[in-house]
């Protein structure tokens, strides 16, 4: 080979050399650039994500730490790297153990405790290039509020149990097949098991084989229709063979999507009630929450070409299948919720343009399934163009779907919880035995009739408040359950309110909490307000006592006929008041009714076949029935269809019958009795025309004397020729005189009133005058015992009415000159006159001795007088107050009183303002 040749081929080595060089920097930037790529999403994972990425080697040493998570334990990225994780773990136990197990090459996962955060851990084991372990690699994120989540719900599902074992209602759901999914105590109790758990997966043919088709029957008609089946009625074989009424409710079981996966039931024992015809109606919803594990995705979105990286997680997360959303935003605007879209591209604007310190936001996303997700996104800018414009953001999606439906069905549980308790006036307790504090909600206190916290104490069971004949079960039953002789505490008693009173309280409750030695810590339960039910439980069996009693005194013997059958049945009562034995007279209609009287047949016959056929309203009659002896009794019955064939043919008829022997007989006797009746009336009337004369006649006679001696009274005083001794006796004899007068006109008024003899006449007169009048004439009788009268005559009394003058002026005399009677020394008596409504009020007030008020009837009666002692202080006949009832009655006005001992009295008539004269005619 020649020279050149050799120079030729050293110039081509050299230049391939430099195509190898060439080729190895263009891959090493490559790499660079991939490096620098896989370090930014790296950096996007651990800075935005509630996550602690670290590594240790088998020594224990820390050789990598990362992570937004490690700010929950007060440390920043890197700062661990080179610490010994022995020597961080060695006050936890656990969590060493962990990591040791870690480092001997096993993968595994596992939630623990760290400064009261929930961290859930992944470990995965590391290689170098040779096979040998050279330590693990961790992934750790923050699950307190999963762990929260799943707590609360654990607590609600504790508490909808308990509510649901509380209420004094049975409840059950169960699957499409009619198999059982779960029921509360009571129906536990009722099929005799001793757990709900034990009912699942069971059906009816295990506890109520003869019922069991009827049962299926009917949840499959509620499956198949969607419709609910409310309140009917059915009897139920119990499990010793007995039967039981049920009033049933049965609604379709829906799951989150609506579709039918079940039938929930609802019954009450209503076998007493329906004997007392009461009805009681209680249902109860199942709830179901589900929460499911987190899920992550990242994304890569150019925001210059919208050029878009979905990794297969976001793909996953919406269902699909890798590579499906494309590489385009519409990809993921597509599949935004359209009320989500304003709201999250204003996040994304906001972040870019500076507005937001960063992009975090939740939206939900279309699955394939048609439903949405809810999605927590976040995201870092990783690009600008040179005029500082956002180019591209990196960042990661978590699927919050889970944490949102478990916050929304908690919330709800809560609601329906809520609207449950409401509904069934049940209020919740919760007692702490170490603090001997309770903690009751505001519908017990409300219960009570307390406010919001007032409530609150140190009572367990709030025993201080029971009733004394309660105490001893509430404490007994209390104990019973703490010893374990009962599965629960229940009890009825009474408790005082805030008022005093007293309400029928069911509590039940439970323990929830135990030390370590097994002793109750707190007690948690419901209370009823079962007031209701109580007091119709007491008026019903009161009820029942009186109608037996009613019966009894009424000598009421009860019966029921089967018309088809003709079977009659009759109650001890008819029998003994017809002389048989209990259930003697028991047999077929027609020889009962061989015993009626043959004269009585035709009309009872007549009685039962037009009221059985629908001519008659009614089944009421009397006739004869003989008794065991051979006697007659005469019985009244009364009845009512009370069962209907289904083509409306009577079948049953029941009814009392009343022995009203007695009473015939003494319509009998009173036939007689009326005759001689019509002749002592007759006498009677003669002998009150007679009275009526004599009255008439004595007072004509007895007045004109006395007007005479008045009137000379009158001249003898005005004469001015009598001493003041002789003048103050003529004054006394003028009054007593006057008095005689007044007692003989009201014997006359009160005779003529009693016998329609007075008359109402109408003129037209002046209130006013008339007021003034008596002012006038009563102000001598006042002055003498010191009083001071006055008269006050309202406005708005017309100057002119139609009216009775003399009775008015009557009513007015009487009012006031009773008020003066019963006036000490220095009082004051008032008389008023005013209108309104056209209505006259006259009105007399003193500040006398009053009337006491347990004698307030009786004042208007005739001939009463308060006091009625040999010495008494006031005098007259007690006629004055009884005249001016009567008269107010006889003008269609009324009279009423209001009075105090030592504070005096208030009589006011009101009476038409104008008399029509054609009703005094």
């Amino acid at each position: 080979m020649s020279f050149v040749q050799e120079l030729d081929q050293v110039e081509q080595l050299r230049n391939r050399v430099a195509d190898l060089e060439a080729q190895l920097l263009n891959k090493d930037q490559q790499l660079n650039q991939e490096r620098q790529s896989s370090d930014r999403k790296f950096r996007t994972l651990t800075d935005n994500l509630p996550i602690i990425l670290y590594g240790v080697d088998v020594n224990g040493t820390v050789t990598l730490s990362e992570g937004k998570g490690l700010a929950g334990l007060g440390l920043k990225p890197g700062q661990a790297v080179g610490t010994s994780a022995f020597e961080t773990y060695k006050n936890s136990p656990e969590a060493l153990a962990n990591l040791k197990r870690a480092l001997t090459g096993e993968s595994f996962q596992f939630i623990q405790n760290i400064l009261d955060v929930h961290m859930q851990t992944w470990y995965s084991p590391t290689y170098d290039e040779a096979g040998k372990l050279t330590g693990t690699l961790g992934l750790t994120i923050d699950v307190s509020d999963r762990m929260r989540a799943e707590a609360e719900l654990h607590e609600s599902r504790n508490l909808l149990q308990l509510v649901l074992d509380s209420i004094p209602v049975r409840v059950f759901w169960k699957d499409t097949k009619s198999n059982y999914m779960g029921c509360n105590q009571l129906f536990a109790d009722d099929a005799k098991i001793k757990t709900t758990k034990d009912l699942i997966g069971k059906n009816d043919y295990d506890f109520y084989p003869n019922d069991a088709d009827a049962f299926r029957e009917d949840d499959a008609k509620v499956i198949a229709s969607g419709k609910s089946q409310l309140n009917f009625e059915e009897q139920q074989t119990t499990t010793d063979g007995g039967v039981m009424w049920l009033r049933t409710s049965k609604v379709p079981l829906r799951n989150v999507a609506g579709e039918i996966v079940g039938v929930l039931g609802t019954y009450d024992d209503i076998t007493e009630l329906k004997k007392a015809e009461t009805e009681l109606q209680e249902s109860k919803n199942r709830l179901e929450l589900a929460f499911k594990a987190a899920n992550l995705a990242s994304w890569d979105w150019n925001m210059v070409t919208n050029y878009t990286i979905y990794d297969a997680g976001f793909n996953r997360m919406l269902g699909l299948e890798p590579g499906t959303l494309g590489n385009d935003l519409s990809g993921f605007s597509d599949n935004l919720h359209p009320d989500d879209m304003e709201r999250t591209f204003k996040a994304v604007a906001d972040y870019a343009e500076g507005r937001a310190p960063k992009y975090e936001t939740e939206f939900r996303l279309k699955h394939k399934d048609g439903s949405y997700r809810w999605v927590y996104a976040t995201g870092l800018i990783v690009e600008r163009q040179a005029d500082g414009q956002t180019a591209r953001m990196i960042g990661v999606n978590q699927d919050i779907t889970a944490r949102k439906q478990a916050a929304l069905e908690i919330q709800e549980s809560k609601k329906r919880l809520e609207m449950a308790l409401e509904g069934a006036h049940l209020g919740l307790w919760d007692s702490n035995w170490v603090t001997r504090h309770t903690v009751v909600d505001a519908r017990y206190e409300k219960m009570l009739g307390f406010a919001p916290g007032e409530l609150a104490g140190d009572n367990p069971t709030h025993e201080s408040k029971a009733h004394p004949d309660d105490l001893p079960a509430m404490l007994m039953g209390l104990t019973s359950y703490v010893e374990g002789k009962t599965p629960d505490y229940s009890v009825e008693f009474r408790t005082s309110t805030k008022n005093g009173d007293w309400k029928w309280i069911s509590a039940k409750a439970q323990i929830v909490e135990w030390d370590a030695d097994g002793k109750p810590l707190r007690l948690a339960g419901v209370n009823q307000d079962i007031t209701e039910q109580k007091h119709a439980e007491i008026a019903l069996r009161e009820s029942k006592e009186r109608l037996e009693l009613a019966l009894d005194g009424a000598e009421m013997g009860t019966w029921e006929a089967n018309l088809i059958t003709n079977k009659t049945l009759f109650d001890a009562r008819y029998e003994k008041m017809l002389g048989f034995a209990p259930g003697e007279l028991a047999g077929e209609n027609a020889t009962l009714v061989s015993e009626i009287h043959p004269d009585d047949m035709t009309k009872l016959f007549e009685v039962v076949m037009h009221y059985v056929t629908g001519q008659r309203p009614d089944y009421e009659v009397e006739f004869r029935t003989s008794t065991k002896n051979g006697d007659w009794k005469w019985i009244y019955a009364k009845a009512q269809i009370v069962e209907r064939m289904p083509d409306g043919t009577p079948l049953r008829l029941a009814g009392v019958n009343q022995d009203i022997t007695a009473r015939k007989n003494a319509e009998q006797e009173r036939e007689t009795l009326l005759t001689n009746e019509r002749e002592a009336r007759r006498e009677a009337q003669e002998a009150l025309r007679m009275k009526d004369l004599f009255l008439a006649t004595m007072s004509h006679e007895l007045r004109t004397p006395l007007n005479a001696m008045i009137g000379f009274q009158h001249l003898m005083l005005f004469s001015q020729q009598l001493n003041a001794d002789n003048s103050h006796m003529a004054e006394r004899s003028i009054a007593n005189s006057q008095r005689l007068l007044n007692l003989i006109n009201n014997i006359l008024d009160i005779s003529r009133i009693a016998t329609g003899g007075l008359k109402i006449v109408p003129v037209k007169m002046s209130v006013r005058h008339l007021a003034e009048g008596i002012g006038t004439d009563l102000n001598l009788q006042a002055k003498e015992k010191g009083l001071n009268l006055k008269v006050e005559v309202a406005d708005d009394v017309p100057e002119q009415i139609l009216h009775d003058e003399e009775r008015l002026g009557q009513i007015m005399l009487n009012l006031v000159g009773n008020a003066l009677k019963f006036t000490e020394v220095n009082g004051t008596v008032t008389l008023r006159v005013r209108s309104g409504n056209e209505r006259l009020v006259i009105e007399v007030q003193d500040n006398g001795i009053g009337i006491p008020a347990s004698q307030k009837h009786v004042i208007f009666d005739d001939f009463v007088q308060l006091d009625n002692s040999s010495t008494r202080k006031h005098q007259g006949a007690g006629l004055g107050l009884a005249i001016v009832k009567r008269l107010a009655l006889l003008m269609q006005g009324s009279i009423t009183v209001e009075s105090e001992i030592g504070q005096g009295s208030t009589f006011v008539v009101t009476l038409p303002l104008n008399l029509n004269p054609e009703m005094y005619q």
